[in-house]
């Protein structure tokens, strides 16, 4: 029964669940293997890391209601004493954060080092995990597009530090 309502699923995906599924299918993120709508016993998953144990669940709005909260603790809680970590995503998140988002999946599989990385993930792109980041201002810097280049520091000219005595 669960794998028939699963096969619906996959056929009937939301906005959010396409845009996050067209980067983890076929493992373009760091190699990992992503299957999306995962029957586990009486439940079906969104997307599920099955190597790693992890489950990504994408939330929409009914989420913020009492009785679904009670539903998805329940379910949580299954899904973690059968031995997978469970994150969340908002809706909202995946469209405007995905970079984001997929930054902070990998982090909570941990396989993400730092030090900061100096310029902001494409998601397409996957370096090596000792070249990623999970501060919160990486992800600020990857949801507004910033290259993360260094500022001159105060007094400096032409992108170099003044040296000191210097006159400016």
């Amino acid at each position: 029964m669960a794998s028939e309502f699963a096969r619906r699923l996959r056929q009937d995906m939301t906005e959010e669940e396409r845009i996050l599924w067209s980067e983890l299918r076929r493992k373009q993120v760091m190699g990992l293997r992503f299957r999306r709508q995962v029957p586990l016993g009486s439940y079906v998953v969104d997307f599920a890391c099955l190597e790693h144990r992890f489950i990504v669940e994408i939330d929409g709005l009914q989420h913020r209601e009492r009785e679904n909260q009670v539903r998805d603790e329940i379910r949580t809680a299954w899904l973690e004493a059968q031995g997978f970590r469970v994150f969340r995503a908002w809706n909202g998140e995946i469209r405007d954060n995905l970079n984001g988002v997929i930054e902070s999946m990998l982090g909570e599989m941990g396989l993400l080092n730092p030090p900061m990385q100096e310029r902001p993930l494409r998601v397409a792109e996957v370096p090596p995990p000792a070249l990623r980041a999970t501060s919160p201002a990486s992800s600020r810097r990857l949801a507004s597009g910033e290259r993360g280049e260094e500022k001159p520091q105060h007094g400096a000219q032409n992108g170099k530090p003044s040296s000191p005595g210097a006159t400016t």
